[in-house]
Parts: structure tokens; C-alpha cells; sequence
């Protein structure tokens, strides 16, 4: 069950504390991105091409004028492509949602913007750590931007029977480890599983899983 907790102290704990990360939501609306100009000017052009087709069997001059706006807008879409490409590479992905709201990550509870979860009443804790502001995405950006803004991360905890889900930001490879201490007293208290938690801390030779272990038994972090 979750309780409220004042803003005051909440904003006390984020200034001191680096388990604090922000939420981002997803916005549903129409987006026009460069994609989209791209690929209207593609489209326009093979209608026009299409056109070109059917009218250089009526009129000369017709097909003449149309053949014309074809080429133009193919002249447009390279050069349009090529300059989006470049600027591409150095530039963020847009977000199509907003950053509002922080995560707040305690070893005996998780609080959502002014909402606390107690560990007890918790049942399961999952992360999905997919990006970091500033990796490189390459294509999949698009011409939009290749560089992430980070938001692609998920991590969701069962309450009464529901599931929580939650995208939030990481500023760089490696942020989850912050949390180190929390993420232990989850497993700990049965909220997350062993393979996830050394996954999450990046363990993954055999002797330092052995080593890991053995720390977790002595009761040390």
C-alpha cells in the first residue's frame, strides 16, 4: 500500500541522495519529424512520377510540367536526406513525451513522485536497463538524431496484485550502480532476483559472482 510523503522532505532527500532519477511519460500525439518530411517529398514525388506516366500519354506539355516537380522533388529529398543525415549524428532524439516527476530509490521503499512504496508491500521488483543519455543509436535514430536521450529504461514492482511501470532516465552507462545498496536490500528481501541484481551491477565472471556471494552471506556491500 502506498502512503504520501511531504514534498518538503522528499525535496530535502533529492539534493543529498544520488538515488534519484527522473520519470519520463510518453506524450500520444502526431510528431512531425524529419522522417515524415523526407518521406512526403519521396511520396510526392512518385505521384508525380505516376502522373508523369499517365500524362505523357494525353498531353506533352502536361507530362513536361509534371516531369519536372518528379525531378524537383527528388533533387529535394537527396539533398534534404544528406543535410538531415549529417545533423543527425550530433543531435539528441526528440522526446515525445515529457521528464516530469523523480524516482526515488530507499532500501525499505521506493517512492514515485510524492507516492512511498513500502518494501513490504511489495512482491517484485524488475528493471530493464536499455539506454544512457548520449549512446549512440546509429540508425535507428533516424534523421531525428542518433544520439539517445536515455528514456528507453523501464522498471516496474508489483503492489496488491497490480504492476507499476515506469520509464525513467540514466545520464550515462553504468548511473544503475548508484543504487548498488538499495538494489541489494531488494534481493535481499526477496523482491529481486540474484541473476537480475548481478546483471544489473554488471558481474558477470565467475569469480567475482563466487566472491559476490560470499560478500552477500558475510552481510557486507
Amino acid at each position: 500500500m502506498a502512503r504520501k510523503k511531504s514534498k518538503k522532505k522528499i525535496g530535502t532527500e533529492m539534493k543529498a541522495s544520488n538515488n534519484t532519477f527522473k520519470i519520463y511519460t510518453p506524450v500520444k500525439k502526431v510528431y512531425i519529424s524529419n522522417d515524415l518530411i523526407v518521406y512526403l517529398l519521396i511520396g510526392f514525388g512518385v505521384l508525380s512520377a505516376t502522373s508523369f506516366a499517365i500524362s505523357n500519354l494525353i498531353g506533352r506539355n502536361l507530362s513536361l510540367i509534371i516531369g519536372m516537380v518528379f525531378l524537383i522533388c527528388l533533387i529535394l529529398s537527396f539533398l534534404v536526406c544528406v543535410g538531415l543525415a549529417i545533423r543527425a549524428v550530433f543531435k539528441y532524439q526528440p522526446l515525445y513525451g515529457v521528464l516530469s516527476g523523480q524516482v526515488i530509490f530507499e532500501n525499505d521503499s521506493i517512492s514515485v513522485d510524492n507516492r512511498v512504496y513500502e518494501l513490504d508491500d511489495i512482491s517484485k521488483i524488475n528493471f530493464a536497463i536499455i539506454d544512457h543519455k548520449d549512446l549512440y543509436i546509429g540508425r535507428r535514430g533516424g534523421l531525428d538524431g542518433r544520439k539517445s536521450q536515455g528514456v528507453g529504461n523501464t522498471f516496474s514492482f508489483m503492489v496488491d496484485n497490480k504492476q507499476l511501470t515506469y520509464q525513467f532516465q540514466l545520464l550515462y552507462k553504468g548511473q544503475i550502480k548508484e543504487i548498488k545498496d538499495q538494489l541489494i536490500s531488494y534481493h535481499i528481501a526477496g523482491k529481486l532476483h540474484f541473476l537480475h541484481l548481478i546483471e544489473l551491477l554488471g558481474i558477470t565472471k565467475y569469480e567475482d559472482i563466487q566472491e559476490f556471494k560470499q560478500q552477500l552471506a558475510a552481510g557486507l556491500k
